[in-house]
C-alpha cells in the first residue's frame, strides 16, 4: 500500500513564523499525517464467520454472517437435520442472543466450515468458538480440525485441548475458544475447519454459534528522513508505505 500526501505548508499564518515556529509546524503535520495513516490500517481483530443457524433449511442455505470479501459454506456427514440451539456463551467473539436452531447429528458424524473469498488472505490469527450438546445416551466429544489450501486436515499446534468432553446429557458446553497455529495465517485459497463428532455415545449431538475470528490487513511502516526548507508558495510530499 502506498499513500502520498502533498500539502502546501505554507497557508495561514506559518509563512510568518520564525524559524523555530516553522519547524514546529512542520512536526506537527508530519505527526498528523501519520496519525491519519495509521488510523486507516490499523490491525483490528473481527468476527468473520458467524453461523446461529436460526435460517436455512439445508447446508446450502445457512447464512454464515460473513464479512465482506469472505465466503463460507458447510457440508456435512450426515443430512442436514435441526434441532433447539442456545444463546451464544461467555466465550463467543460476538453475542448471538436468539437461541432458536442448532445442527444436529448422530455421533461418527461431522460438519465442515469451509471459509474462502477475495479477501481471505488478508486474515491472520484466526480462532474459533463454538457450542456443543448432546442428548442422553453415553459420552460423546467435539474435536477441532482445520485444512489449508484443500491440504490434509489436522489438529497440530491448535490451542488449547482440541477436545470438548460432553460429559453431561442437556448441558451446552463451549470452545475455550480456540486458537488456529501462525501456519495457516493468510490462506491463499481456502481455510476448511471441521467438527467431528466422537464415537463413544449414542446420543444425537447438537452444534450451535459457530464463529471465526480473524486479525485483518497488515501493518504499514512509516518512515520520514532527510530535512528540507520551506518557503513561501512551495509544497512537500511526503510518502508511508507498507504490506
Amino acid at each position: 500500500m502506498k499513500s502520498i500526501l502533498k500539502t502546501c505548508l505554507c497557508i495561514g499564518n506559518f509563512c510568518c513564523q520564525t524559524p523555530a515556529n516553522r519547524a514546529n509546524y512542520l512536526n506537527s503535520a508530519i505527526i498528523m499525517f501519520a496519525l491519519l495513516f495509521f488510523s486507516e490500517t490499523a490491525l483490528t481483530q473481527t468476527t468473520i464467520v458467524n453461523y446461529n443457524f436460526n435460517s436455512g433449511t439445508s447446508y446450502a442455505t445457512l447464512n454464515s454472517g460473513a464479512v465482506s470479501g469472505i465466503t463460507c459454506t458447510v457440508t456435512g456427514t450426515a443430512a442436514f437435520g435441526t434441532s433447539a440451539g442456545t444463546t451464544s456463551g461467555t466465550n463467543a467473539f460476538t453475542t448471538n442472543s436468539t437461541a432458536g436452531n442448532a445442527l444436529n447429528a448422530n455421533p461418527n458424524n461431522s460438519w465442515t466450515f469451509t471459509l474462502t473469498g477475495s479477501n481471505l488472505a488478508c486474515y491472520t490469527t484466526f480462532g474459533v468458538y463454538y457450542q456443543g450438546k448432546r442428548n442422553t445416551g453415553g459420552d460423546n466429544t467435539l474435536t477441532i480440525s482445520y485444512s489449508l489450501n484443500g491440504g490434509a486436515f489436522t489438529s497440530a499446534g491448535i490451542t488449547p485441548s482440541t477436545v470438548i468432553n460432553m460429559t453431561s446429557s442437556g448441558t451446552w458446553f463451549q470452545a475455550p475458544p480456540y486458537s488456529l497455529p501462525s501456519s495457516v495465517n493468510n490462506p491463499t485459497t481456502s481455510l476448511a475447519i471441521r467438527v467431528t463428532i466422537g464415537n463413544t455415545g449414542s446420543g444425537q449431538v447438537q452444534l450451535d454459534n459457530f464463529q471465526v475470528r480473524a486479525t485483518a490487513g497488515t501493518p504499514p511502516t512509516c518512515s520520514i528522513s532527510g530535512t528540507q526548507t520551506i518557503c513561501a508558495g512551495q509544497s512537500s510530499t511526503f510518502t508511508a508505505s507498507g504490506g
